[in-house]
């Protein structure tokens, strides 16, 4: 089970040089993104990347740190996933490919009921 932690976000952001793009991957607005980077920035007092008009790059610093960073993400998930199946639950996950007209209107209404307002509910993807 992916969770959209503050190091799974950061790594995403990273990833794809852009928080605008992060943030739609990730379900997020990119405000909300941009708040989490920054507070992640505070907890370890420096700056992890270079922001301008064009995206995003790593500093030194956050080059640096990104597999520790990578490393947390993993073991956080590993954590979700060992909560998941001690409950009982088995996680995977189902990729479904639609045009966005027919998953807005189908979709949803089609899902299991223990999907529907859950983070694991359908989404569009653009």
């Amino acid at each position: 089970m992916q969770t959209n932690s503050k190091y799974s976000i950061f790594l995403k952001v990273a990833e794809l040089g852009s928080m605008s793009k992060a943030a739609m991957h990730c379900d997020y607005s990119q405000s909300a993104v941009s708040q989490i980077i920054n507070s992640l920035e505070d907890e370890l007092q420096m700056t992890l990347l270079h922001r301008s008009q064009f995206g995003v790059v790593l500093t030194a610093e956050g080059a640096q740190i990104l597999p520790y960073i990578k490393q947390l993400s993993d073991a956080a998930e590993a954590v979700n996933e060992q909560a998941a199946k001690l409950k009982g639950l088995e996680i995977s996950h189902v990729r479904i490919g639609t045009f966005s007209s027919v998953s807005c209107r189908c979709t949803r209404a089609r899902s299991p009921s223990w999907m529907r307002g859950s983070i694991l509910s359908p989404r569009t993807t653009r």
